[in-house]
């Protein structure tokens, strides 16, 4: 062997290499790629990607925790989201932004991370703004993909 990994002619499933499906639902906040060539040349600059096919990235997360926050505030156990990664210009880390495509839920882990802050720094956010955390879901079970112990998801405007 060369120490590639080889497996059975199976490409490893990822933002990378996503594996294209339909959502699921109503699709009631979508992705905006339609975009011009200044807005095209920062995304290029923070590496989005898949960039203008994240309309093809869906996944279907499960949520199933003892924590029944989720189900309590959203009435849904699982979430229908589009994904994307970024990284920041002379960063080699890696952010995944999802969005549930259906209620307009976004994980806002990434946009905490990737500006270094600690991971409380969310839950500070929450208790700064009166009634935020009241109808912010906490997504600690399920997918770990998903998973923001502590951080807030809060809801797209339209």
């Amino acid at each position: 062997m060369d120490g590639t990994n080889q497996h059975r002619g199976k490409t490893p499933r990822g933002i990378d290499n996503p594996t294209k499906s339909r959502p699921h639902g109503p699709v009631n906040f979508a992705p905006h790629e339609d975009v011009d060539q200044a807005a095209v040349q920062e995304l290029t600059r923070f590496r989005v990607s898949p960039l203008g096919q994240i309309h093809q990235c869906c996944e279907h997360i499960p949520y199933n925790s003892a924590k029944k926050d989720f189900f309590e505030k959203t009435g849904r156990e699982s979430m229908e989201v589009f994904k994307y990664q970024f990284q920041l210009p002379g960063d080699d880390n890696r952010y995944t932004v999802m969005w549930d495509y259906n209620i307009g839920l976004v994980r806002m882990t990434p946009f905490f991370k990737c500006l270094g802050y600690a991971k409380t720094k969310p839950s500070q956010m929450l208790d700064k703004n009166l009634g935020l955390r009241d109808i912010t879901p906490s997504v600690t079970g399920g997918a770990v993909s998903a998973q923001a112990r502590g951080s807030a998801e809060t809801r797209q405007s339209r």
